[in-house]
């Protein structure tokens, strides 16, 4: 079972490696939101943009990352 913290830091790599297929699965285990622990400090949709991942990043967006409720 991974804790919160990794499954933050998974969500975060895979997200950089734009494997869209494991976002979707990780995004029921941790806060999407959640930044990461590096000095940069970016959400996976930070990330998504940052690197240029635009299906990664749609998908991010349209599953709730930004919505206010829940912060």
């Amino acid at each position: 079972i991974m804790t919160s913290r990794a499954c933050t830091g998974a969500l975060i790599h895979h997200v950089a490696e734009n494997n869209l297929f494991l976002v979707k699965r990780l995004i029921d285990r941790v806060d999407m939101r959640n930044p990461d622990p590096s000095t940069r400090r970016y959400t996976s949709l930070a990330w998504a943009a940052v690197l240029g991942h635009e299906e990664t990043f749609e998908f991010l967006l349209y599953a709730g990352h930004d919505d206010e409720h829940d912060r």
